[in-house]
C-alpha cells in the first residue's frame, strides 16, 4: 500500500474535506475532521478523501479545491492533480504541479495559483503514530525538540526549554503557572529592566518612530487607503506596555487602543492623557468593547506569552509582529526578515 499521512499548514492547521460542500479546506486540529490524506509514490501522490476505508481524488483549482465528484459542469474536465514534493527540510514540504504551488490561504480555502514556495505554500506531513508521541509541541504544530546551549539543555527551576524544529520559537515545558508570571513582569521584569522599561522611553520619537513607520508600511500592503475611507483604520496594540505606540498611532488619524497585563505601566500611561490603553487581556478587551481592530499589533510581545496560540486565537484581522529571531535559519526561503 502506497504511505499515507495528514498534512498539516504553517497555520497550525490541518487540511479536511467539508462533506456538505465537498470543498478540500483547512481548519483547526481538534475540530476538524480526519478525512485527509496524501498518498505518495516516491516524490509524487495525491491529496486523497479518505472515508470509510476508498479514497477519492480532489482537484486543486486557481481559486478552491475539491472532490472531482462535487465540481460543477464548468469544471467537469478537471483532472485528480497530481503533485511533486518539494522538499524544503525533512518535516516540511511544498506541492508543486506544474510551475505552480498549493497554498493555505487565511480565509481557509486550498488553491492551487502560487508560483513562489513560501510560507502559506509549506506543509507538514505527518503520520498518526508521529501526532500522537507525547513530544510537547509548539504553537504553530511543528514538533520540537531539547533547546541547547554550550552542549547543555537550557533550565529554569524545574522546567526545560524546547525549541521549534520549524519556526525556533523557544518556550519552557512544563509552562510556568500564569500566578508566576504575573509575579514576575509585575516585580521583576521592571526592575531589572529599568534603564528602558520606563514611560519616558516608551513615549519617545526614537522608539516608536520606526515602529510607527513600519506599521504604517505593513498597512498599505493591504490596504493602500486605509486613509481614504468614510471611517478611521481601527488597531489595538496588544501587551502595549506604558502605551507610547497607541499614542504615536492616534497622532497620525489612526484609532488606537492597546491592553496591557501590568497595571502599574498602564496607570503611567494614563498619567500621560492616554485613556486608550486597558489593564485587561485583549479578548476581554474584545468582548466588552465589541470594537474589531482592523489591525492586531504586538511588538516584542509574544515572545513573552506562554501561549501564544491562545491569544492569536482570539483576534481576527491583519496581526503585526515583531518579535526576536535567535535562529535566522530557521525562516523560510525569501521570507523578509
Amino acid at each position: 500500500m502506497a504511505p499515507q499521512v495528514r498534512v498539516f499548514t504553517t497555520f497550525g492547521t490541518v487540511l479536511y474535506i467539508d462533506v456538505p460542500s465537498g470543498e478540500l479546506r483547512h481548519g483547526p486540529m481538534q475540530s476538524s475532521p480526519s478525512n485527509v490524506m496524501f498518498v505518495s509514490s516516491g516524490s509524487y501522490g495525491r491529496i486523497m478523501h479518505c472515508s470509510f476505508g476508498s479514497f477519492q481524488p480532489i482537484v486543486c483549482l486557481a481559486d478552491h479545491s475539491a472532490l472531482a465528484t462535487s465540481l460543477n459542469s464548468s469544471y467537469a474536465a478537471g483532472e485528480p492533480t497530481l503533485f511533486e514534493l518539494v522538499h524544503l527540510d525533512q518535516r516540511w514540504v511544498g506541492f508543486r504541479a506544474g510551475d505552480l504551488f498549493l497554498s493555505a490561504e487565511p480565509d481557509g480555502r486550498i488553491i492551487l495559483a502560487r508560483a513562489h514556495f513560501l510560507l502559506w505554500e509549506t506543509f507538514r506531513l505527518s503520520d498518526l503514530q508521529s501526532e500522537n508521541d507525547g513530544e510537547p509541541k509548539t504553537f504553530c504544530g511543528a514538533p520540537s525538540e531539547p533547546f541547547v546551549q554550550n552542549g547543555e539543555v537550557v533550565r529554569s527551576g524545574g522546567a526545560a526549554a524546547r525549541k521549534c524544529t520549524r519556526c525556533s520559537y523557544i518556550f519552557y515545558d512544563p509552562l510556568p503557572a500564569r500566578e508566576f508570571l504575573d509575579d514576575y513582569y509585575r516585580e521583576v521584569y521592571p526592575a531589572q529592566n529599568r534603564q528602558w522599561y520606563n514611560a519616558d522611553t516608551d513615549y519617545s520619537e526614537s522608539r516608536q518612530g520606526p515602529v510607527v513607520d513600519a506599521v504604517v508600511s505593513a498597512i498599505h500592503r493591504f490596504r493602500s487607503d486605509f486613509r481614504q475611507g468614510s471611517r478611521a483604520f481601527v488597531a489595538h496594540d496588544v501587551g502595549c506596555s506604558f502605551g507610547g505606540l497607541v499614542m504615536h498611532l492616534r497622532r497620525i488619524g489612526i484609532d488606537a487602543s492597546g491592553t496591557e497585563l501590568n497595571a502599574a505601566a498602564v496607570s503611567a500611561g494614563r498619567a500621560r492623557d492616554n485613556e486608550n490603553i486597558f489593564n485587561m487581556t485583549v479578548a476581554d478587551y474584545i468582548a466588552r468593547t465589541r470594537v474589531t481592530p482592523d489591525l492586531f499589533t504586538a511588538i516584542h510581545v509574544i515572545e513573552h506569552m506562554p501561549d501564544p496560540a491562545e491569544v492569536i486565537d482570539n483576534v481576527r484581522g491583519w496581526v503585526f509582529v515583531s518579535t526576536p529571531i535567535y535562529d535566522r535559519d530557521c525562516l523560510a526561503p525569501g521570507v523578509p526578515t
